[in-house]
């Protein structure tokens, strides 16, 4: 769900995928990620553009 400010701006947000399981982490526009994965539990700790793609690697 896209706030106001961000339609307002045409800004949309990215998808960011787990780069151990594939499968989508959050929403946004980040420069650099830190969490774990909330469905494999793993940690991830990459910048935001190498976690866009979901068939990398």
């Amino acid at each position: 769900m896209e706030n106001n400010d961000q339609k307002k701006k045409g800004i949309k947000s990215k998808t960011y995928y787990c780069p151990h399981c594939r499968k989508p982490v959050m929403k946004g526009d980040v420069k650099r990620l830190n969490m774990t994965c909330p469905s494999c539990h793993k940690l991830i700790d990459a910048l935001g553009d190498e976690l866009l793609n979901q068939e990398d690697v």
